[in-house]
């Protein structure tokens, strides 16, 4: 009988904490915030009771994976407990680089639709744990993290850790709500992306 490989990891200290150092090596080597501890990591399990995020089946050693849920290819925000969830192999494959929401788009075009309570599930987790209280809110902020790839300064974002990234979105839909709302879909907020206002609003670091 196949043993659901958390379990393994729960009950084997140098298994798990050879995970986490993979893990945060992954987004060391591209110079990205790295600090999952082996206790986030195993909360994180224990949430998902170890099974794959999107389809909640059991995850065995040949198919056991984390994905980040902002992608490492971003070259943001990095391996943190807020961006760390369990995946299959074969699932984590598919989502490469590509924004989540596009991913389950994607995952769902040819009628693949009893997931649908697990994604569901899924960015309520996510969005608790980026710390934003409208789901609509969280779905901006995933979307401005993958514009700001497309911005002429993007380079000054490369490695910045979640709460500076979360700071320059807030303080920029700030400044151009409508009536207290965020109004991301209008690009004149994304051409504030500039070295001044950045500085102005010591939003990045200016030890560079």
């Amino acid at each position: 009988m196949k043993i659901p490989y958390y379990e393994i990891l729960l009950n084997d200290t140098k298994k798990i904490k050879k995970l986490v150092w993979n893990i945060n090596y992954r987004a060391r080597k591209m110079g990205l915030p790295a600090s999952l501890s082996v206790e986030e990591l195993t909360n994180i399990l224990v949430q998902y009771e170890g099974k794959c995020a999107v389809t909640k089946r059991e995850l065995y050693a040949e198919d056991f994976t984390t994905d980040h849920f902002i992608p490492l290819d971003w070259k943001i925000v990095g391996s943190c407990k807020e961006n760390i969830v369990p995946m299959k192999g074969g699932i984590n494959s598919y989502k490469k680089n590509m924004s989540p929401f596009e991913f389950y788009y994607r995952f769902t075009m040819f009628g693949r639709r009893d997931c649908d309570e697990n994604w569901n599930n899924l960015i309520t987790y996510m969005r608790k744990m980026y710390k934003f209280e409208e789901k609509v809110d969280f779905f901006s902020f995933i979307r401005f993290c993958w514009f700001i790839q497309k911005n002429p300064h993007y380079f000054l974002m490369v490695g910045q850790p979640l709460e500076i990234v979360k700071n320059m979105y807030l303080s920029i839909m700030d400044k151009y709500s409508i009536d207290g709302k965020h109004n991301y879909y209008t690009h004149k907020a994304m051409r504030e992306l500039d070295i001044s206002f950045f500085l102005e609003n010591k939003i990045l670091k200016t030890e560079w």
